[in-house]
């Protein structure tokens, strides 16, 4: 009987274990490709500093892209406004980037300039990064 308890434990730790190490290469792959990911989103930072004025109210979905610029941000839970989950809180959204009060707004897509009219977007010189989730700068289309 106690050869059982012992060969279950031992299964179960074995389990415990390989699951356990899967997770960590799991986020340990993650980490790379987003360590790879470190010279785009310095150049988002970049000219985020460059196109915008210091301490300026912009947009992001990863915030801490402005933060990183000295930038203020709006809508910190981004999905809650501009995913139509909540026609209050889009439209909310939709007014105040209709506004064009915010100099530059960060994205999860390149094909939202109808999305923001007013906005362009300003394409990097680094590759997109991949097996991440990129994101694209928008600016005030001051030529408008």
């Amino acid at each position: 009987m106690q050869n059982h308890k012992t060969q279950l434990v031992q299964a179960i730790l074995f389990l415990l274990i390989l699951g356990g190490s899967f997770q960590m290469v799991r986020v340990i792959r993650g980490e790379y490709f987003r360590w790879k990911s470190l010279p785009y989103n310095q150049e988002i930072i970049e000219t985020v500093n460059r196109l915008t004025p210091p301490e300026s109210v912009c947009i992001s979905v990863f915030p801490d892209l402005l933060t990183a610029s000295g930038r203020e941000f709006h809508f910190d839970d981004w999905l809650e406004y501009a995913v139509p989950w909540s026609p209050e809180l889009n439209e909310i959204f939709k007014r105040e980037v209709a506004t064009g009060r915010y100099p530059a707004i960060i994205w999860h897509d390149s094909i939202s300039e109808e999305k923001f009219q007013g906005y362009r977007l300003v394409r990097m010189k680094t590759p997109v990064p991949e097996k991440v989730h990129p994101v694209y700068l928008y600016v005030r289309d001051e030529t408008k």
